[in-house]
């Protein structure tokens, strides 16, 4: 819980309280091609009425017009004791936190208590849950933004909070003694994986934060909506318990096998459903 805590409306206010995190917005630092001055993405690109990233805008430091294209990327190399190699990743920067206080949802800019959790939680390492996989030499990764951002392993994908997060839910799920109940756990768990990953692009013109992965793509983008387990599977398990309610397991009705589609040992008209699933591309 404590990970996922902020205080409303400041860590110095003396009538603080305690509110829920919702999501955090993370951007990406860049560097002026002018001046060479750091440039958190956000706050200088981002049209906060519009909810759009703007054509043009100014460098905070020298001024001139800039477009996102013309920007430097910035790194931050680190030794992964998970894979034993040095990984550099972008530089990024919490710029908000949305978070609620009963009824209400709120935003507020991090403050030194909220920095101060985020690098506790970073100095826990990566949870052994945490797939330790290096990509396979496929298209989408030599392309666009994976290359641009330089992701090479699957738990390059996951900040340090959300791995101990889904990690923590992949523990409890796995100590569930009924086997139907784990599986069904298990289905619900998978439906956060891809949601509070590095593919959830901040959407402020949306009304969810919800599954904002580009669809078709691994589309890693310049600002990441790191949303609280809470707020990506809330809505989810009413729709799955509603959907599942009245399902009863049958057993003995049910074949697995693997065969050559010229020469399928199925009787006739038994087949209900086919589904295909061409490569990509």
């Amino acid at each position: 819980g404590w990970m996922y805590e902020t205080w409303h409306p400041h860590c110095d206010d003396p009538n603080r309280v305690k509110g829920r995190i919702n999501y955090t917005v993370w951007s990406e630092v860049q560097a002026c091609p002018s001046c060479s001055q750091e440039i958190v993405f956000s706050d200088e690109a981002l049209d906060s009425s519009s909810g759009h990233i703007r054509d043009k805008f100014d460098c905070p430091y020298c001024g001139v017009q800039l477009k996102k294209e013309q920007l430097e990327l910035l790194f931050e190399t680190r030794y992964d004791q998970s894979t034993g190699e040095s990984i550099k990743s972008p530089r990024r920067k919490p710029v908000l936190i949305n978070y609620s206080l009963g009824k209400r949802k709120i935003e507020k800019r991090p403050d030194a208590c909220d920095l101060e959790i985020l690098e506790r939680i970073e100095s826990l390492g990566l949870p052994t849950e945490v797939p330790v996989l290096k990509l396979p030499d496929m298209q989408m990764a030599r392309v666009g933004r994976m290359k641009t951002t330089g992701v090479q392993y699957i738990h390059q994908y996951f900040l340090p909070r959300p791995a101990q997060s889904l990690s923590a839910i992949w523990r409890q799920v796995n100590l569930c003694e009924n086997k139907q109940l784990r599986n069904f756990l298990r289905f619900y768990f998978e439906q956060a994986i891809w949601g509070m990953s590095i593919l959830n692009r901040y959407s402020p013109s949306h009304f969810s934060q919800v599954n904002r992965a580009l669809s078709g793509v691994f589309y890693v983008a310049s600002q990441i909506s790191e949303v609280s387990a809470w707020y990506n599977l809330g809505g989810k398990l009413q729709r799955l318990v509603k959907a599942f309610r009245k399902y009863e397991l049958e057993s003995g009705n049910t074949i697995i096998s693997t065969e050559n589609l010229g020469s399928i040992e199925l009787p006739d008209n038994s087949v209900d459903y086919v589904f295909t699933d061409p490569p990509f591309g």
